[in-house]
């Protein structure tokens, strides 16, 4: 028992120790990486004490950056839960601008903020293969249950880009699979009317869509749905690489429209469409949606809200959650980035549907004027992997630009 004591008292003098060390002065990038280690293997009380001791002696704001304006209401919450804390003036920022941010800063040991949420997968792999930065992995616990793939970097939010189309205009067209896109006839489904998406060389998000369909796992469900829609197996065309860079040059082909926003496809667009046109589309943007009674389940149809597409519903995103190597408060870090997870704190930034947690513990979003609870199936939407759009999306940035150029 005194020896079970005396292990006690003296974790939490080490952590102390490590506390005052790292409120002294900056950190350098080893000394937050020590402090995430230590974070990791604490219960949640340990991390509350540490994070409190830290931000007391420190006696700083928090900062935190991020190119998502949920982690702004977060912060709010955070604070009402934990009266000690305070933050600087959030406001979230676009892709390019924190990466450029993230490259000025980091890259010569700069203070750039103590807390990341970023959604810039084909970028985010080279930041932490750099150092910069870091990987916190909260414990799996009564509030947490994260699967191994969600914390290689830590994800803190999905979102989805699905496919969606207004029912009455589409007529006796309905979407089950995916090549019905590349604007050929099957064997028993008509293709569409029309579709669209924003401009993938602006939109790094679609980008990354097209990317992820070139991967091995993406070829294998593309090449089931091709067998299933025109009855034969895929063979070798047009000299592409593989089955997925063919069915993005052929969707290329097909496009009858490239839309600039997707909030204006919910907000101008969807409600009064006439073309039948498919759009890949954020289902989160449904709140903006002007139509009958703003109901747009009632108008529209989207993929896996309405009906499984053969292939992929669409195109789940991540947006990762990172301790830059020169926090201040890499504690404090630690654990906003936990509440994140969390059902409070996750509620607190992102309500609607068409966000989803990687804590299966966190009750899916409803849309109760529309009566609509998504329930994100991972089997059915192709995911990012920070990995494959880094190594490959260069090459498929270069495919989709002269397919682009073509049309």
């Amino acid at each position: 028992m005194k020896k079970k004591l005396f292990a006690i008292l003296l974790a939490v003098v080490m952590v102390a120790s490590v506390v005052a060390v790292l409120a002294a002065c900056d950190k350098t990038g080893s000394e937050v990486q020590a402090a995430i280690d230590a974070a990791q293997k604490m219960s949640l009380k340990e991390l509350e004490d540490a994070a409190k001791a830290e931000f007391e002696a420190a006696n700083i704001k928090f900062t935190a950056k991020a190119t998502t304006s949920g982690v702004g209401k977060v912060l709010t919450k955070f604070k009402a839960k934990y009266t000690w804390f305070d933050f600087n003036e959030f406001s979230s920022s676009k892709d390019g601008a924190a990466a450029e941010e993230i490259n000025s800063t980091l890259a010569n040991n700069n203070f750039y903020a103590d807390f990341s949420m970023i959604q810039i997968a084909s970028n985010i792999k080279t930041w932490v293969d750099a150092g910069y930065l870091l990987n916190y992995v909260p414990q799996n616990d009564d509030e947490i249950q994260l699967s191994d793939s969600a914390t290689k970097p830590l994800v803190g939010l999905y979102a989805d880009k699905l496919f969606a189309y207004n029912k009455a205009a589409a007529g006796d067209v309905v979407l089950r699979n995916i090549w019905q896109l590349t604007g050929k006839d099957g064997t028993s489904l008509k293709k569409v009317k029309g579709s669209s998406i924003q401009d993938p060389s602006n939109e790094g998000i679609n980008m990354a869509f097209l990317t992820m369909l070139t991967s091995p796992a993406a070829c294998t469900k593309l090449a089931a749905a091709y067998q299933s829609y025109f009855g034969s197996a895929y063979t070798d065309q047009s000299g592409c690489k593989n089955i997925g860079y063919y069915f993005v040059q052929e969707y290329i082909k097909a496009l009858t429209n490239n839309h600039s926003s997707d909030s204006k496809v919910l907000s101008e667009t969807l409600a009064t469409d006439t073309t039948g046109t498919v759009f890949v589309v954020g289902l989160n943007k449904t709140k903006g949606y002007a139509g009958s009674e703003n109901n747009w389940h009632q108008d529209l149809f989207y993929s896996g809200v309405d009906g499984d597409v053969e292939g992929y519903n669409g195109f789940t995103y991540n947006t990762y959650l990172s301790i830059p190597k020169t926090s201040k408060l890499p504690y404090t870090a630690c654990l906003f980035a936990r509440y994140i997870l969390t059902e409070e704190g996750f509620k607190a930034g992102w309500k609607d549907v068409g966000y989803s947690s990687p804590n299966s513990k966190v009750s899916n979003n409803v849309d109760t004027a529309a009566g609509v609870e998504y329930d994100l199936d991972v089997t059915k939407v192709l995911q990012e992997d920070a990995a494959y759009t880094r190594a490959n999306g260069e090459d498929v940035r270069k495919f989709v630009t002269s397919a682009w150029t073509a049309k």
